[in-house]
């Protein structure tokens, strides 16, 4: 039973959290100011349960590689510390990937080339000899197209049929992510420098980066208010002046407080276009928190961020 309830965990759910809130988002990204979906159809629940196999199934494969670097930070304890193995983890990510396919294959062709889009995407971040997460800029497309452009793709097509014009409606999204990942990665810039990562934050440095990062949420304003999506352009905006405090202060607690006002403020707007997105939010946060207190005495997550 352990060794199930390790693998699960495994996947790291905080990391599906994200994933679910896009794929709710993007079923509305014809309709950016409606109150959530009609009704919950049996596709939007397949697709998302589909989808997070395949995130779990990248998550995982990034761990592989991180293991020494995670042991050296201590941090993701299960492969790190030995808790399960390397050969473990590889037959993990592969039945998770051959699971996600299965149970995807019914919702179409779009669905499948989005699938493949995402799998491809996540080798070239973590797999050598790509490794785009260490590389400028490589890291920052990768998150920034990965969630807020394929993610939200996914979403619309579990629901509605594939139509013209809706890669261009993503790039609200695609910009805030983009600027909330940038400001993220700040914090990490000493670590990465020393483990010889070339990051955009540590290409760039930490001003630089943080510049970058209010550009980004400004064209999110810009984008956002060409489509007319309200909830997007009221986030952003509340959001802003955050930013440019992070880029004129300077210093981890300007930028920390940037990226957790931005994510928390993203997270009520889910809960109040799509109320049963608190109840998969909170269910995943108590069994996080139960599962890492009994397994390694850490409170985890924290209410705090990051």
């Amino acid at each position: 039973m352990r060794l199930l309830v390790d693998s699960l965990f495994l996947i790291r759910p905080t990391l599906l959290l994200p994933v679910w809130t896009l794929l709710f988002w993007g079923t509305t990204l014809h309709r950016p100011n409606a109150w959530g979906m009609v009704g919950f159809p049996r596709a939007f629940w397949l697709a998302l349960v589909s989808y997070s196999l395949l995130m779990g199934a990248i998550y995982v494969v990034n761990q592989i590689f991180d293991v020494e670097t995670d042991r050296i930070n201590q941090k993701l304890f299960l492969l790190s510390d030995g808790y399960l193995s390397l050969r473990h983890a590889w037959m993990e990510a592969i039945l998770l990937v051959g699971v996600s396919l299965m149970l995807g294959w019914s919702l179409g062709t779009a669905y499948r080339w989005l699938w493949v889009f995402s799998l491809v995407l996540g080798v070239l971040y973590s797999v050598p000899p790509f490794v785009w997460k260490g590389r400028p800029f490589l890291d920052l497309l990768s998150n920034a197209v990965g969630y807020g452009g394929i993610n939200v793709l996914v979403g619309w097509v579990s629901l509605h049929p594939w139509q013209p014009g809706l890669i261009p409606r993503t790039l609200p999204l695609v910009s805030a992510v983009g600027a909330v990942f940038l400001l993220t990665t700040i914090p990490d810039i000493p670590g990465d420098r020393a483990a010889g990562k070339q990051s955009t934050g540590v290409w760039l440095g930490a001003r630089k980066t943080a510049l970058l990062a209010t550009v980004m949420l400004w064209l999110t304003v810009l984008f956002a208010a060409r489509y007319g999506d309200l909830w997007v352009l009221s986030v952003a905006a509340l959001s802003l002046p955050l930013f440019v405090a992070a880029v004129v202060e300077g210093g981890d607690r300007w930028v920390k407080l940037a990226y957790r006002a931005a994510g928390g403020l993203f997270g009520i707007a889910t809960a109040l276009r799509f109320p049963i997105f608190l109840l998969l939010g909170g269910l995943t946060f108590l069994a996080l928190r139960l599962y890492y207190q009994r397994r390694f005495g850490l409170t985890y997550p924290s209410l705090r961020g990051r």
